[in-house]
């Protein structure tokens, strides 16, 4: 067995992503995420959208509730960020047909408007419209917060839920050998390339609330060889690894959620002739979707590779290593807790 070594190629392309990425990240532009349910309804101008906010409010009229929208503010002064995010919040509701707006006014994290569209058939309430004279009142009432919930309304845990902690994956799917299979045919060394199998892995990761954790891996594999059976290597192999990783993630709008891993551990090759324990790295990225708070369905894509002690009588190129390289897809359950 043996594994062709990475070779050092668009390193420029590489600085000009991360360069750009880094970019992407400082941007001062706030990040609005819409999460509509129907898209049945028309258009309506910002100042027939109604702003409520706590019980008293929510006890004039109860609204379909058509969607959800979610603002973070980017690199704003402390006093503008309100009037800011609540503009872009009216925004989306009136563009996406909603005359109702229900704020959740708490003090929440990195100053973030959380708010539920709705609708109503009824006239609008010239007292609760989007106004400056509203807004003002409204940002008093955050300001003046108390320990009591301001909205009367339970917004779905959902969307109000960050899923950090617990993180039970189980999945299964096809895996690659990339890595060239050497054999010997009629005194001849011959090699393979990209073999099929199938895998199942099982990890458990703990994500904290700064959206970085750690966890481990275990996975199994099993590999059928297209070798000529009058070969001296057996046709099928099998590979173990185990090991911590490093993960971080979070959730990408309400029902969706992803992260990506980097792990390190103890790798194990086994046919009919050979066992050998090694080096292993694991490198993962999972895309989620979530059926309920606490149950979802994701697929993983990931590479492998893993290093052994080369035996004394196998002599390989300069840019080849003993060992082993994967590529594999897989498709399984995620629980969290």
């Amino acid at each position: 067995m043996n594994l062709r070594t990475m070779k050092k190629k668009n390193f420029d392309s590489l600085i000009l992503l991360c360069v750009m990425t880094m970019a992407l990240l400082s941007s001062c532009s706030p990040k609005v995420t819409t999460d509509m349910f129907t898209y049945a309804y028309d258009p309506v101008a910002t100042d027939k959208v109604m702003l409520l906010s706590n019980a008293a409010d929510t006890a004039i009229m109860q609204p379909l509730i058509i969607g959800r929208v979610e603002v973070v503010p980017r690199s704003v002064k402390p006093e503008d960020e309100y009037v800011m995010s609540m503009g872009l919040a009216v925004r989306e509701a009136a563009q996406n047909g909603g005359n109702v707006l229900v704020i959740d006014n708490r003090p929440l994290k990195g100053n973030m408007i959380r708010g539920i569209i709705g609708r109503s058939e009824g006239e609008t309430i010239d007292s609760l419209a989007y106004t400056p004279q509203r807004i003002q009142k409204l940002q008093m009432q955050r300001q003046q917060y108390q320990q009591v919930d301001p909205t009367g309304l339970k917004v779905n845990d959902m969307a109000q839920s960050t899923l950090n902690g617990g993180i039970l994956k189980i999945s299964a799917g096809p895996v690659w050998t990339m890595s060239k299979i050497y054999y010997v045919e009629n005194y001849q060394m011959k090699s393979v390339k990209g073999q099929c199998g199938w895998i199942v892995d099982c990890s458990l990761s703990h994500i904290g609330k700064k959206g970085y954790g750690f966890g481990g891996d275990l996975y199994f594999s099993n590999t059928h060889l297209d070798i000529p059976t009058n070969s001296m290597m057996d046709a099928d192999y099998t590979f173990l690894y185990f090991g911590p990783h490093f993960i971080a993630g979070g959730k990408i709008g309400t029902r969706w959620r992803g992260d990506v891993s980097l792990g390190m551990g103890l790798a194990l090759y086994s046919d009919a002739n050979d066992v050998q324990a090694g080096f292993g790295m694991k490198t993962a990225g999972n895309l989620e979707f979530l059926l309920t708070e606490k149950i979802g369905i994701g697929v993983e894509v990931f590479t492998q590779k893993s290093f052994f002690k080369k035996p004394k009588d196998v002599q390989l190129p300069d840019d080849e290593a003993y060992g082993f390289q994967h590529l594999g897809v897989m498709l399984g359950a995620r629980m969290h807790f």
